[in-house]
This record gives structure tokens, sequence and C-alpha cells, in this order.
């Protein structure tokens, strides 16, 4: 179906029928950061037909499993009564027999979750004729031991990186829990991030595979700059995740390692990167992990940590890190 038109000036108005409110606040927040677009929210489709008696939208994405009149409702009401508002249909179910259904009933596009921030926004705006929206080039590769580590020590730095236009890649090195990774695509969502995972777990004591993921990563996504965990980390995983990625990221000309909650006390850091003005969005990317219970990850924790390395720097907000290689380009402002 040919695309809708849309306004050339003024906000891209889109109404989200959504009956899980977390996934209903990751797609607001993923519109309102990627561009001009502004976001009604109804929980089930009778109110959603009810709003669309009363306001017009250039966009409708809708959840295929909602209370009262279903997605499959919703999406044959608009197609009936509004024919030139396109339709997205957003669903958890990955049987195909779904998005044949949602396509019959007129959607014009069908997306699974957990919803990937590049799919929804290249969706988005290929549905709405406005471009390909293609992701520009990963600029910094950031690599973590666990879920959350990254976010942890680095949030405000990568923030700061998607600030000046850079793109940023999490790698994780070990597979988890559906729910765990699940908060970390919401995560790096946020963060407006790429989020890697190996295929499969690898086998515990053999890095060849974990080496070679890294490697496939780097070949793909060229990096300039790379975050990884500390040397002076206690724990096994993280430590043996910073000598992983040593090893195989020797094309990256820009190699800094960060610190998280078990580092122990050799860690010196010579870059101290200001976060006090980022440090609300950093707490809105933890606050993905909320429900994994993990008191590194709380804001308490996380603020604390800020201002404790930051008394040896202008006793600011700050995330302590060590350069280990500086080619071309240093990777962040000091």
């Amino acid at each position: 179906m040919a695309p809708s038109q849309v306004p050339t000036q003024g906000p891209v108005k889109i109404l989200l029928v959504e009956d899980t409110l977390d996934h209903a606040l990751l797609v607001q927040i993923l519109l309102r950061k990627a561009g001009n677009f502004v976001t009604t929210h109804c929980q089930d489709g009778d109110r959603a037909m009810e709003v669309l008696q009363t306001h017009t939208f250039d966009l409708v994405i809708t959840d295929l499993n909602l209370p009262g009149s279903d997605g499959l409702e919703l999406t044959r009401h608009v197609k009936a009564t509004y024919p030139q508002v396109p339709v997205l249909v957003t669903t958890g179910y990955t049987d195909p027999e779904y998005s044949y259904h949602a396509y019959q009933a007129g959607a014009d596009e069908v997306i699974l979750k957990p919803v990937d921030r590049d799919d929804l926004l290249r969706t988005v705006r290929n549905t709405l004729g406005l471009g390909r929206g293609e992701i520009d080039a990963v600029g910094i590769l950031a690599v973590g031991a666990r879920p959350g580590d990254v976010e942890a020590a680095t949030a405000g730095t990568l923030v700061a990186h998607r600030e000046r236009g850079e793109s940023v890649a999490i790698a994780l090195l070990a597979r988890s829990e559906e729910s765990t990774e699940e908060m970390a695509r919401a995560a790096a969502a946020v963060l407006g991030a790429r989020l890697l995972f190996p295929e499969y777990d690898m086998p515990p004591g053999d890095p060849s595979g974990l080496q070679h993921f890294l490697r496939r990563a780097v070949t793909e996504l060229k990096p300039h700059a790379a975050y990884i965990p500390a040397a002076e980390e206690d724990a096994n995983d993280r430590r043996g995740a910073h000598h992983v990625a040593l090893a195989s990221l020797g094309e990256v000309p820009n190699i800094v390692t960060y610190a998280t909650a078990t580092i122990g006390l050799d860690f010196r850091p010579n870059r101290f990167v200001h976060v006090g003005k980022l440090m609300s969005r950093k707490l809105e990317i933890l606050s993905m992990y909320k429900a994994s219970g993990r008191p590194d990850l709380s804001p308490r924790f996380v603020e604390a940590t800020a201002r404790y390395w930051g008394r040896v720097a202008e006793f600011a907000e700050v995330e302590p890190l060590e350069v280990l290689r500086s080619g071309r380009d240093h990777p962040v402002d000091g």
C-alpha cells in the first residue's frame, strides 16, 4: 500500500494502542527521541475507536492482543473508516498465521515483539513515506560480561556519543534468562543502541567462540572506539571479558576500560567523564533493569558511585575510565 500523506511541517501524530504499559512507554520514548513524532496512547481497542472519532492521526500502531476490541478488529475499523491512515501491527506471536491474519485485516506492516529500535523506526518511516531512515554506521562498541554492566558504568558517556551523532552497539558476552535479555533490549533501545548477543552459550573456559563473536562484530561494525571491562575486576566473568575483548579488538584504534561494582583497588582511571547533566538520562536507561533487583543498578548506588569517583574530578558526578589505547579521534572528552 502506498504511504499516507504526512504533514511537511508540524509533528507526525501517532495513535499507539497497547495494553502493556512498559512496552507502551518504551515505544513512546523511542519515537519521541527519534524525530518529530507525537503519540497518543490507548490501552484497549474500544477506547482507540472513540479517540479516532474526535482526533486525526497519521499512523496507528496497535498490538494484536488487546482488551475489548482486539488489534484485528481495530485494524479493520481503521481501514474501513479512515482508509488513508496506515496501520502498523506489533505482536509477540511468532507463528506466521498471526501476521497473515493481520495483513488480511488491512495492516500495512507487522513487526514482532520485543520491538527492536532500528526495526521500529525504519518501519515507521517507510510506512509514512519519510524515507528509509537508515541507521548510520556504528562508531562505538561497548562490551559487557553481564546485562546492565555497560549501562551502569558508561551510560552517560554513551549518551554523549549519541548526542554527537555517533552510533553505539553493546555486545554482551553471555546469554541470560529471557526476562533479563528483554530488560537489556529495552535499555539499549532507550539509549538508542544496537544490542548484540552470541548466537548460543559458549562452552565455559573456551574463549575462542567469544573472540570469534567479537571479531565478527568488529568486521561488520568497524567501530573507532571500544569500551571494555577493566583488567582489575575481581569477578571472574568480568575479568575474563576484559581479556577476551582485548584479544579480539586489535583493529579498533581506541580502547577504554570501565569499572563495575566488583572493581579491584588497583584500578587507576585516567579519564573522568562528567555526567551530572546526563544523570537523569542514565537513570532512565537503567530503570529498564528495575525488575532485576540488582543493587548495583539502582539509582542510589549509581549516583553514589559517580560522586565517589568525583572526589578526584572537581567533586562532580563522573564515570571513571582508563584509556588503554588512543589512536585517531579520542573516544571521549575529558
